[in-house]
């Protein structure tokens, strides 16, 4: 808890884990993992226990969910970017979004991703129109000290008002 109480201790269920993010309800945890032998999939449960419910088919990956709780960013084994109903049904593929494009972040209107190319310095962080794939420019981002530095991670806020950003170096 971020507050009063006791924390708890969720089971893995013989899952290895590689990401979670909590439900906009704040009552279940999205997170993609794998079964031993298996590639990866996303995986929907609650917070007061029961069995992980498979949301995609093997090879997707990713946690961004949309605000509204309908839908996951996912990146498939195609590497393709789509948004998977996580009420079941088929996946609907986001256009625009080159496979060298990291997805950063749903915004907060549930229009819009935040996508960037980590290798590529300085970084040219995009809002994309989920519907029409349309790209506009939202932020060029580089460290003062550009020395070594290989990819650049973004974290912007889904209101578009701030961001965080990490690097990675070699020197």
């Amino acid at each position: 808890p971020t507050g009063a109480g006791e924390p708890r201790l969720l089971s893995k269920e013989g899952l290895t884990v590689f990401a979670a993010a909590f439900m906009p309800d704040g009552k279940q945890i999205l997170f993609s993992g794998s079964e031993p032998g298996h590639r990866s999939r996303i995986y929907l449960r609650g917070i007061d226990g029961g069995k992980p419910r498979a949301v995609t088919p093997e090879g997707y990956r990713r946690t961004l969910v949309t605000p509204d709780g309908k839908w996951v960013v996912a990146g498939g084994p195609d590497r393709k970017n789509v948004l998977y109903p996580l009420a079941g049904g088929e996946p609907t593929v986001v256009p625009g979004i080159d496979p060298e494009d990291g997805v950063d972040e749903v915004s907060l209107d549930g229009r819009s991703l935040y996508v960037h190319r980590g290798a590529e310095l300085p970084a040219k962080v995009f809002r994309l129109d989920i519907a029409t794939g349309r790209k506009e420019l939202w932020r060029t981002l580089m460290p003062a000290d550009a020395a070594g530095i290989y990819s650049l991670d973004v974290i912007p806020r889904r209101s578009g008002d701030g961001y965080v950003y990490s690097f990675n170096r070699i020197l």
